[in-house]
């Protein structure tokens, strides 16, 4: 190869790539993957002996619950069902009360504000027969089944008071860890109802 030609090709290789870099660099923040949310779950700042301000905690927690939520029903299914290390339980387990019900508040409230609007609209048949098939489905899913049992074994009535039109309540009154165990349901209700 000529010199001439490879002078030039070089600086435009150089410049490609910097456009390359500063565009991944830009959009970081703007798209999220399970194996993202993994990685601030396992290293919270204070889990290597650091002491975080209350308020740098808070943007921590907003942080994870940003990138948690910015997944896709299958990408927090796949999440749920892959955790096998117990990463996220591990993770909420580090939270105060306070911490978690404001990360609850963001993940969950946020996923399910839409399912509780137009879950008031349908018939108690039509709500029977969505909770039907989404436990069937959950059933079926490794990780939907345990949240299911420990939903009923708090609550064995969950699934009828669900029916009765009362998932709004239901979920504001429930303790952290119904709505945790509630919240693979709602995203089945929700994906079964979005395809409606």
């Amino acid at each position: 190869m000529r010199p001439s030609i490879l002078i030039p090709t070089l600086i435009a290789l150089a410049i490609i790539w910097s456009g390359v870099a500063i565009v991944m660099s830009s959009t970081e923040d703007s798209i999220s993957t399970p194996e993202k949310v993994y990685d601030l779950v396992r290293d919270p700042p204070w889990k290597h002996g650091k002491k975080p301000s209350q308020a740098e905690r808070t943007a921590y927690l907003d942080r994870v619950a940003k990138f948690y939520t910015m997944l896709d029903m299958e990408q927090r299914r796949t999440m749920r069902d892959e955790d096998t290390g117990g990463d996220m339980m591990l993770f909420m387990a580090d939270l105060t009360e306070a911490e978690r019900k404001h990360y609850l508040s963001v993940i969950v409230e946020a996923q399910v504000q839409p399912l509780m609007k137009a879950w008031s609209l349908l018939s108690k048949d039509e709500r029977r027969k969505y909770i039907g098939n989404a436990r069937g489905s959950l059933r079926r899913n490794a990780g939907g089944a345990s949240s299911m049992e420990q939903l009923t074994e708090a609550d064995n009535q969950v699934f009828e008071k669900l029916v009765e039109g009362n998932i709004a309540d239901y979920y504001k009154n429930g303790t952290d860890a119904q709505k945790l165990n509630l919240a693979p349901l709602m995203e089945e209700l929700q994906n079964r109802m979005g395809r409606r």
